[in-house]
């Protein structure tokens, strides 16, 4: 159950999961009190600074802050030793939150629509991380560090500008889904079973040898060359 903080007429202190749509300075007290709190939603609540009280809420597996104004996570964070999923997009970010490195419980990891640049090499120590997504921002390159994550799924990438990736990227896992728009396909000398492509406009030679399904927005214009045998190509 989902429940408003600004229309409680009741104790809510008990609940697990809130989310909250408009945001008032004393709903932030509220909030900090509710200890039990497991998943907790503040989406475009016009937050420019995450309230350091937050931190405080150890039972937190779950939380979302997408569309706000924030550009730097205090170290406290830290504390959450539950939480598995943090959604920081649409916020302003323009590095990335070497904070979150050191969170090696985070499973879910979403900074998508930022201006991010660069990615640290302490990243390394998200070990127990299964997505990353970092989707509509400013990469022009990937940290070599990226590749020791070896229990990550999903790793989100389009709409950037980089121009390579790692060539051992794929030792993550085989079956990575790597969703990019801007690195040459040419130079990709590793072996994927999923390519996905957002916003390509090039000739497409030398697909892996593995890959079995590629897939290309509708509206990309491609010309794709060597299909590997037995690969599948979709259109979204």
């Amino acid at each position: 159950m989902y429940v408003n903080i600004n229309n409680v007429k009741y104790n809510i202190y008990n609940t697990k999961y809130l989310y909250v749509n408009k945001l008032e300075n004393n709903n932030l007290n509220k909030i900090c009190n509710m200890i039990f709190l497991e998943e907790l939603s503040l989406l475009n609540t016009n937050i420019y600074d995450i309230p350091i009280d937050i931190f405080n809420l150890y039972k937190l597996r779950e939380l979302y802050m997408r569309r706000n104004f924030i550009m730097i996570i205090p170290k406290n964070i830290i504390n959450l030793h539950n939480l598995r999923i943090l959604d920081l997009g649409n916020n302003k970010f323009s590095s990335f939150p070497k904070e979150v490195c050191y969170m090696d419980f985070l499973q879910r990891l979403i900074l998508d629509n930022n201006t991010i640049q660069y990615i640290p090499p302490e990243i390394k120590n998200m070990t127990n991380l299964l997505e990353l997504n970092l989707n509509n921002n400013l990469l022009q390159t990937l940290p070599q560090e990226i590749c020791l994550l070896k229990n990550i799924e999903v790793l989100w990438l389009y709409y950037n500008k980089l121009s390579n990736i790692p060539n051992n990227l794929i030792d993550i896992k085989n079956s990575l889904i790597i969703d990019e728009t801007s690195y040459n396909i040419n130079n990709i000398s590793f072996d994927n079973e999923i390519l996905i492509f957002s916003n390509i406009d090039t000739i497409l030679n030398n697909i892996p040898i593995l890959t079995k399904e590629i897939y290309i927005r509708i509206k990309c214009k491609h010309n794709i060359r060597n299909i590997p045998f037995g690969c599948s190509i979709f259109e979204f």
